[in-house]
């Protein structure tokens, strides 16, 4: 067992079905992606935990990029590689590790927002295309031939790399150019990535093939980095995703599993660094009579979800935005300029890197945070420039010497803050919810290592047996009241009503509902429950929803009682 993470590693792992999700090569592969990130300030030790752990598992054969051991650019990627030769079981292959940096990579921030205008997603493309290169290129300085296996694993910006690079690897393999002399077929690859954004411009079907089944990838619903780039624009990673348990999604995930994650995450190495972590503790905010009356808004909900929030946001950013061209037009080379000069790349600004939290506490204290969310609700593009300009003045550390190249950069973001704006052109609520110091943080912590440890362990059934969490595959259903006077909704298994509407009041421990301005409700029932109701409304529809935000009609006209399965 490591004794930092409680993880475990052992060359029978890669005896099992590849194209199946293990419990056991989750764990270990999040251990080795954090270990990726554990290296202290000094450039040259970056891969010191890495190496530490891969000699722990038995590897050798050490090769680590430059740009691991090198301040990062913002065109570059940090991976490591090593191999084993196993013997067990009668069967005898090479393993090689690989290991895709997945955080302290700084400026190369810049390659994350770099789509570019067609294909895939530019940053992530590269970054795919010199791993895989360098993965070959390690098979022949170390003249590996015969049956050999590949283990690639990150997080994040290392996971969409790894899950992009492993799908080409399988399409070489298929189309039998892989390199000469080492046997590797479909069989052989095991990829686990936490948290990969969408970079590959490909269609449902081409993602989800059966050639990407040994891709698996664990996602925190309530992650925004998975939902970018937006699947409006046609972003997908490649094969089989696993969404960790929800309100939205798991009808038995009460109160006491979400204590256990939160316990296990605050033991967690790491984790000491953010705030407490609470899945529940997402702040929703009228947006009053005027704007939830003219847009139909929701005007009250029961534990407003984080997953939803960001779902219709990325929405209606990705329309403010237009499209992709627009966005590598008017946008992106912005945003490219803004990440160099948080990373002390851009000599006329300073050489000083700002911390992401420094950002927020700044935001969050800002004398014109009450004035950004009045223009944003105004739709007043003008005013939010003329703040945001100041507050990023603020951020960077405007002075004598740097105000012209400030300035500069304040300029180059004018079309982002203009379109950012028009995002909320129709969805106040969600600029309300955004605008919050809370939310701000909680959005930060959905995406850290420490967390997806914690929730990888809490599933895991060598630590808690049948009382472990159950990933599930994001999709629930949403029960759509129109004109109701009363509801009752039960559930079977728990055997007790979950949902109630009486006197114009929605009560529940459990679900997550809204109340629109007009009076109907919405309700979001995960699948694995077995329900009953009874009420009295106008009309009643069904829909299944996947974690994309893809609505589905099950049935639009449901007698006044029933079941739901």
């Amino acid at each position: 067992m490591d004794h930092e993470l409680e993880t475990s590693y052992d060359d029978s792992y890669f005896l099992l079905d590849n194209n199946v999700y293990h419990q056991e090569l989750a764990l270990v592969s999040i251990a080795n992606a954090i270990s990726t990130i554990r290296g202290g300030t000094d450039y040259k030790k970056k891969a010191n935990n890495l190496l530490d752990l891969w000699k722990k598992e038995g590897f050798k054969d050490f090769y680590i990029s430059d740009a691991f051991i090198n301040k990062p650019t913002t065109t570059s990627i940090g991976y490591g590689i090593s191999n084993k030769h196993v013997t067990i079981k009668n069967e005898e292959f090479n393993l090689i590790a690989i290991s895709v940096r997945s955080g302290e990579y700084e400026a190369e921030w810049a390659s994350n927002v770099t789509l570019g205008s067609e294909g895939n997603a530019l940053g992530f493309d590269n970054a795919s295309n010199e791993v895989k290169e360098g993965i070959y290129k390690y098979l022949i300085d170390h003249k590996i031939s015969g049956r050999t296996k590949l283990w690639l694993n990150g997080f994040s910006r290392g996971a969409i790399t790894a899950n992009m690079t492993s799908a080409k690897i399988l399409d070489d393999i298929v189309r039998d150019k892989f390199v000469e002399g080492v046997k590797t077929t479909s069989n052989d690859i095991y990829a686990y990535c936490f948290e990969p954004p969408a970079g590959a411009l490909v269609s449902d079907e081409v993602a989800r093939d059966t050639l990407y089944s040994c891709i698996h990838n664990v996602i925190n619903m309530n992650d925004v980095v998975p939902m970018l780039a937006p699947y409006e624009w046609g972003f997908k990673h490649y094969g089989q995703d696993y969404y960790y348990p929800d309100r939205l999604t798991d009808i038995y995930f009460d109160a006491s599993e979400r204590y256990k994650i939160v316990s296990n995450y605050h033991f967690t190495k790491g984790a000491h660094d953010f705030m407490e972590y609470s899945i529940d503790n997402w702040k929703f905010f009228d947006p009053g009579q005027e704007y939830g009356d003219k847009f139909n808004l929701p005007r009250e909900t029961l534990h407003p979800s984080l997953s939803r929030f960001f779902r219709s946001f990325i929405q209606e950013l990705a329309k403010a935005l237009q499209d992709r061209p627009t966005y590598a037009s008017l946008v992106q080379n912005g945003l490219v300029e803004v990440f160099k000069a948080m990373n002390g790349l851009n000599p006329e600004i300073g050489d000083k890197i700002i911390d992401l939290s420094n950002i927020v506490d700044i935001f969050s204290t800002y004398t014109y945070v009450r004035n950004l969310i009045l223009e944003v609700l105004q739709d007043n593009a003008t005013g939010f420039y003329n703040d945001m300009r100041f507050l990023i003045y603020q951020i960077m550390g405007y002075n004598e010497n740097n105000k012209e190249a400030i300035s500069e950069l304040v300029n180059s973001n004018m079309p982002l803050l203009v379109l950012f704006v028009q995002s909320f052109k129709t969805r106040k609520d969600l600029a309300l919810q955004l605008f919050n110091r809370d939310n701000m943080l909680g959005i930060i912590i959905a995406h850290t290592m420490e967390l997806c440890y914690t929730f990888l362990k809490s599933a895991d059934t060598r630590f808690y047996g049948k009382k472990a969490i159950k990933l599930n595959d994001g999709n629930y259903k949403i029960i759509k009241i129109s004109n109701p006077s009363s509801f009752t909704l039960y559930e079977h298994h728990l055997k007790k009503d979950i949902f109630t509407y009486k006197d114009k009041t929605m009560v529940s421990d459990t679900l997550c509902a809204e109340k629109l301005a007009n009076g109907d409700i919405n309700i979001y029932i995960p699948n694995n429950g077995t329900y009953s109701y009874t009420g009295e409304f106008a009309s009643m529809a069904l829909y299944n929803t996947s974690y994309k935000g893809i609505e589905t009609a099950i049935n639009e006209a449901l007698p006044p009682s029933g079941d739901i399965n």
